[in-house]
C-alpha cells in the first residue's frame, strides 16, 4: 500500500507542477485530430464506399462493401492509418512522462519527432496486434489508458442483453469480460516500451509489457483504481462546490438566475476540459513510475523541463491573448445561457416496450404486454413467425431450446403444436400464444403493437398477404406498426395494402441511410447519431431507436426527440420522458446538460 501511494502521489504532484504543459499539449493533440486525422479517416472511409457503389454500409449491404478489392484496400489503410494516430496520441503522453522522469529538457517538437523515428515499425504484418489491441481490448475493457478515437466503440446493448438473458450467457460474458481486462493489464505497457525503447519493436514492446505486469499485477490494479477512484471523487467534489451558490439561491432565496446559471455551466466545462487534458498523462506518469520502480528524485525537488514553442510564450505575455480569452469566457457563458433557456421541451417521443415489458414478465408472453400496457407504454414491440401451417405464433427465436429447454424449430411445427408449450426464463414462467390471441388481449388494452416479422426462409410465398388480412380482420391494419430486418418482406407487405405503416430495421447504420419506401427506420442504438437523425428529417421519416436500457441513453435520445425509443426498462423510459417540463429549476437543466459532457 505504501507502494501504491507513494506513486499515486508523485504521478500527482508531477502533473500539479505545471498543468499548463499537459492542458497545452492536449490541446494540440486535439487540433491535430479535428484537422489532420478526422478529415484524412473520413475521406479514406468515403472513398472506399464510393469505390463500392455505396452511400451508407448497413448489414444489409456490407457484403457488397466487402466484394470491391479497392474498397477493401481503402479500408486496410483507414485502420492502418488509424492505428498511427493512436500510437501518436498515447505515445505523446508516455514521451512527455518519460522526459520529467529523466530530466531532460525538451519541447513539443522533440516529442513528435522521437514519435515519427518509430513510426517505421507500422510498416510490418505486427501492427497488426496494435491494432487489434487499440480498437478491440483497449475500448471493450478499459483499464486507464484510453484513445479519443476509439472512446466511443463499445458491444452494442442489445448483444449484451440477449447474452445475459441466459445463465450460462452471463457465465460466459463475465469470463470473456474478466480475460479482456486481464490481457490489456497485460499489455498496458506496450506503447510505453515502443516508444521509449530506441530499436525496441512493436512485438517486443508488447512481451516486455506482459513480463513486467506479470511481476506487478497488484501494484498496477492498485495504482490505476486509486488514480481513477481519486479522480472520480476530485471532479465530483469540484462540480458539487461550483453549484453550491447556485443551488443555495434557488432553493432559499427562490430567485431564478440564467445569467449566473450560465456561467456556473461555463465553470463546470472548464473543469470537465482541464480534467480531460490531465488524465490520461497522469495515467502515464504512474505507468512510468512502476515500469522503473519509481525510481524518481524527491518531491520537493520536481521541476519542470518541458520548453513551450516561443509563440506560446509570446502569447502568453501578449494582451491580445487575454482579451482573447475574456471574450472566448463570455461568448461560452452567453452560449450557456441560451442553451439553459431551450434544454426542456415537451417531447413527443414514444415509448416502446421490447417484447412487452420483459423486465417484469416473460418476453413476448402476453402477461408481459398487460405489464407494459400497465406501465403506460406507448407500443408493445412482439415478434411474430409463420408456423408449418402457415399460422403465426408470438416468439422471438428460431427454435425452442432456449425459453422451452427442448428442441425443435418454429417452421417445422404447426400452431396447435407450439400454442400453449411452458416456457421460462430466470424467474419468469408463461407459455406461448397464437398471434390471434395476443392481437385480441392487445385490443381489450387498448395498446397498440409493432409487430416484428422474423422470417426464418420456411414461410409460405403469401405469408406477408396472410398477415395483413389477419390485422384487417381484427380491425387494427392501420393501427399497428410492422417492422423487419427482411427489406423484402416489408416491400411485399406494401405492394399488398400500402396503406399498412412500416419500419425497415437497421442492425448497422454508418453514412448515408438507404432510399427505402417505409415511413420509419429502426437504427440499433450502437450507430444512432444525430447527423442520421437529420438524414430521416430530411426524408421525412422516423427514427426508431433499438435497445435502450440505460438512463442516461434515454435522457439522450428523448432529448434528440426521436420518434421512438424501444427499451425493456418501460418504467425508468416513461419517467425521463415525462420529467422534462417547464418547470425544472436551473441547477435540474444544468444536470441535464452534464450528463452529456
Amino acid at each position: 500500500m505504501g507502494k501504491t501511494i507513494e506513486i499515486v502521489r508523485m504521478s500527482v504532484r508531477r502533473i500539479i507542477t505545471d498543468p499548463r504543459d499537459y492542458i497545452i499539449g492536449f490541446m494540440i493533440l486535439q487540433l491535430l485530430q479535428w484537422i489532420v486525422a478526422i478529415p484524412i479517416l473520413s475521406f479514406l472511409f468515403h472513398r472506399a464506399l464510393s469505390a463500392a457503389g455505396m452511400q451508407g454500409i448497413t448489414d444489409g449491404n456490407i457484403g457488397q462493401l466487402l466484394h470491391s478489392p479497392l474498397a477493401i484496400i481503402l479500408l486496410v489503410v483507414l485502420v492502418l492509418l488509424l492505428t498511427i494516430f493512436i500510437y501518436y496520441e498515447l505515445g505523446f503522453y508516455f514521451l512527455l512522462a518519460d522526459f520529467q522522469r529523466k530530466q531532460q529538457t525538451f519541447t513539443y517538437r522533440t516529442i513528435f519527432k522521437q514519435l515519427n523515428k518509430k513510426s517505421k515499425y507500422f510498416l510490418s504484418v505486427h501492427t497488426l496486434l496494435f491494432s487489434l489491441y487499440f480498437m478491440l481490448i483497449v475500448p471493450v475493457a478499459t483499464v486507464g489508458v484510453n484513445s479519443s478515437f476509439t472512446e466511443q466503440l463499445k458491444v452494442p446493448d442489445f448483444i449484451v442483453d440477449e447474452v445475459m438473458t441466459t445463465t450460462s450467457g452471463q457465465i460466459l460474458w463475465i469470463g470473456l469480460m474478466a480475460l479482456l481486462f486481464y490481457i490489456n493489464l497485460r499489455l498496458i505497457f506496450s506503447i510505453m516500451f515502443f516508444v521509449t525503447g530506441k530499436d525496441t519493436t512493436i512485438l517486443q514492446a508488447m512481451k516486455q509489457s506482459w513480463q513486467l505486469s506479470r511481476k506487478n499485477m497488484w501494484l498496477l490494479v492498485s495504482v490505476l483504481g486509486g488514480i481513477i477512484i481519486s479522480f472520480t471523487l476530485t471532479m465530483t467534489v469540484l462540480t458539487t462546490l461550483i453549484l453550491v451558490p447556485l443551488v443555495v439561491i434557488e432553493s432559499t432565496i427562490k430567485l431564478s438566475m440564467p445569467i449566473f446559471a450560465g456561467i456556473t455551466l461555463t465553470f463546470i466545462q472548464i473543469l470537465f476540459f482541464c480534467g480531460g487534458a490531465v488524465l490520461q498523462p497522469l495515467l502515464a506518469e504512474a505507468l512510468t513510475s512502476i515500469s522503473h520502480k519509481v525510481e524518481q528524485q524527491p518531491l520537493k525537488q520536481l521541476e519542470r523541463h518541458l520548453v513551450r514553442p516561443k509563440i506560446l510564450g509570446w502569447l502568453a505575455d501578449h494582451k491580445l491573448l487575454q482579451a482573447g480569452l475574456v471574450l472566448g469566457f463570455i461568448v461560452l457563458c452567453v452560449s450557456n445561457y441560451i442553451t439553459l433557456q431551450q434544454t426542456v421541451y415537451q417531447p413527443t417521443t414514444q415509448i416502446v416496450a421490447h417484447r412487452g415489458y420483459a423486465n417484469k414478465a416473460l418476453e413476448n408472453s402476453i402477461t408481459a404486454m398487460e405489464k407494459a400496457a400497465e406501465a403506460g407504454a406507448d407500443f408493445v414491440e412482439m415478434d411474430i413467425q409463420q408456423t408449418k401451417d402457415g399460422k403465426f405464433v408470438v416468439y422471438h427465436d428460431a427454435t425452442l431450446s432456449r425459453l422451452a429447454g427442448r428442441s425443435g424449430h418454429i417452421y417445422n411445427m404447426n400452431l396447435d403444436e407450439l400454442v400453449g408449450i411452458p416456457i421460462k426464463n430466470n424467474q419468469f414462467k408463461d407459455e406461448i400464444p397464437s398471434f390471434e390471441a395476443y392481437v385480441d388481449r392487445a385490443k381489450e388494452l387498448k395498446i397498440k403493437l409493432l409487430v416484428e416479422i422474423k422470417t426464418h426462409g420456411h414461410e409460405t410465398q403469401d405469408m406477408e398477404e396472410q398477415l395483413v388480412d389477419l390485422l384487417r380482420a381484427k380491425g387494427v391494419a392501420n393501427d399497428y406498426i410492422i417492422h423487419s430486418l427482411d427489406r423484402a418482406s416489408l416491400e411485399r407487405v406494401l405492394a399488398y395494402d400500402p396503406t399498412i405503416t412500416t419500419s425497415y430495421i437497421l442492425a448497422m447504420s454508418i453514412g448515408r441511410l438507404p432510399d427505402v419506401p417505409m415511413p420509419y427506420l429502426g437504427i440499433e442504438e450502437f450507430w444512432m447519431t444525430s447527423d442520421l437523425l437529420k438524414q430521416a428529417d430530411e426524408q421525412g421519416k422516423g427514427i426508431m431507436v433499438w435497445t435502450v436500457n440505460k438512463e442516461n441513453l434515454l435522457h439522450k435520445y428523448v432529448r434528440m426527440n426521436t420518434f421512438s425509443l424501444i427499451t425493456n426498462n418501460v418504467d425508468k423510459a416513461i419517467e425521463v420522458r415525462d420529467s422534462y417540463d417547464k418547470q425544472k429549476t436551473l441547477y435540474e437543466r444544468i444536470q441535464i446538460i452534464i450528463e452529456r459532457l
